[in-house]
């Protein structure tokens, strides 16, 4: 059977020049309470196989210079300007002729096309460095009980805990110990639960390698013991080879799980291994980042897999050779990106790369988990419903783009005091 090319089956196609665009006004809260309105225009990223779909964006310049791109909250209709660059996408090289069915009258979006339109608000939790006393104990058990009695499932989406389970020098990380973390979580947390080590559960042990033997046999994969009553379980992939680093996507977003340790290394843990764990590290990320188009001019902003931000969760702070993979591979894309991390004890919201020029990335380093509650962060949708809401927040960040905030519920408890690496306070005559 002959097929028949259409004499224009090669051509971009050509949309009649838009003549309008939508200008819109919204309130975004920067950093902690600085309110600042922001007055844009839709800009056209690129003509569509569709003659009457346009691809819209936003850019937003921040009070401190601070450029971020969104998908314009509102209905871009026709938008005037350049096309940024990009191509317009063509049609196939050859097709075969069919019958033309009648036209259908179309329906413009009311924000955004399908795909990207349809993420929904969802919030998660992050915790840290508990317990590493029996008391804390008591503590991690309130603190996974109350979050489980006011929980909204549909919203509150699941928990993460970066590491240091216990004093090492006080378990000696005994096998019992593990199974005894493991074993709280899943009697009093209703929410899927990803683990991270910490130096105090693997090289800092008195014997590292039957530690981490144990952590594995716990942790790898738990979020898996709570897939019968949540779907998020089936979104997480773990890397072959260093089962511990996980990822997934939601709502827009790529999020990352690394080993990220802090303490030192020793003769079951050399820099040998160190490297190694770093380098699969930079290779799980890029590996995500690749598939995802992330930060790439090509990605397509409307697509529903575009990936407007990146949230990574590890130990500690140390790792400069990742962190300066993530420099090279993101300074360009003016994506928010967030390291949640433990380790330090005390409340951290720094912005290492100011220097270089690389303003979207936000170091934060949670509480110790016996001195705050955990930190709640969430990530606004792109629903019409979920546009209209506020990201106002008292004691948090609002990051780049106002469309991620975190929440410190808070902050500290009542008497709450530092403490050292070991979990004592440091204010003398405190016993524990």
């Amino acid at each position: 059977q002959n097929q028949t090319q259409h004499p224009a089956a090669t051509a971009p196609v050509m949309n009649p020049r838009p003549t309008s665009c939508t200008e819109t006004t919204g309130l975004f809260k920067y950093f902690d309470d600085v309110g600042i309105v922001v007055t844009t225009n839709c800009k056209k990223v690129a003509l569509s196989t569709e003659a009457d779909e346009v691809k819209c964006q936003r850019t937003i310049v921040f009070g401190g210079g601070y450029i971020v791109r969104d998908i314009c909250p509102v209905t871009c209709g026709e938008c005037s300007g350049e096309d940024d660059g990009l191509v317009p996408t063509e049609k196939p090289t050859a097709f075969t002729l069919e019958p033309t069915p009648a036209p259908k009258p179309v329906a413009r979006p009311t924000l955004a096309s399908p795909g990207f339109a349809s993420h929904e608000t969802f919030s998660f939790y992050v915790m840290g460095d508990i317990p590493y006393l029996f008391k804390q104990d008591l503590t991690l058990i309130e603190q996974l009980q109350d979050q489980t009695n006011t929980l909204d499932p549909k919203k509150e989406i699941f928990q993460v805990h970066v590491g240091d389970i216990q004093n090492p020098k006080r378990t000696q990380c005994a096998s019992s110990h593990y199974d005894k973390i493991a074993g709280y979580y899943k009697t009093y947390s209703k929410l899927p639960n990803l683990i991270l080590p910490g130096d105090n559960d693997w090289n800092d042990c008195p014997n590292p390698d039957q530690a981490w033997q144990y952590w594995q046999n716990n942790f790898v994969p738990f979020e898996q013991y709570w897939s019968d009553t949540s779907d998020f379980p089936s979104t997480v992939m773990r890397q072959a080879g260093q089962q511990e680093n996980f990822a997934f996507t939601r709502g827009g977003v790529l999020f990352l799980g690394l080993n990220l340790v802090g303490g030192q290394t020793n003769a079951y843990v050399t820099e040998a291994d160190w490297d190694r764990k770093i380098d699969n590290d930079i290779a799980w990320a890029e590996f995500h980042m690749d598939r995802l188009n992330v930060g790439s001019p090509r990605a397509d902003p409307m697509d529903e897999d575009y990936i407007r931000a990146v949230i990574i969760f590890g130990h500690s702070p140390r790792g400069r050779r990742f962190n300066n993979f993530l420099m090279q591979r993101l300074y360009n894309s003016n994506l928010p990106v967030v390291y949640l991390h433990g380790n330090g004890h005390t409340y951290m919201a720094v912005q290492p790369f100011l220097s270089d020029g690389w303003s979207n990335y936000w170091r934060i380093q949670v509480d110790q988990g016996f001195n705050a509650p955990p930190v709640k962060v969430t990530v606004r949708g792109t629903t019409p419903e979920a546009l209209r809401s506020s990201m106002s927040i008292n004691g948090g960040k609002v990051f780049p783009g106002g469309f991620i905030k975190l929440d410190r519920r808070g902050g500290l408890y009542d008497g709450a005091v530092a403490t050292d690496a070991d979990g004592n306070p440091l204010i003398s005559g405190v016993g524990g």
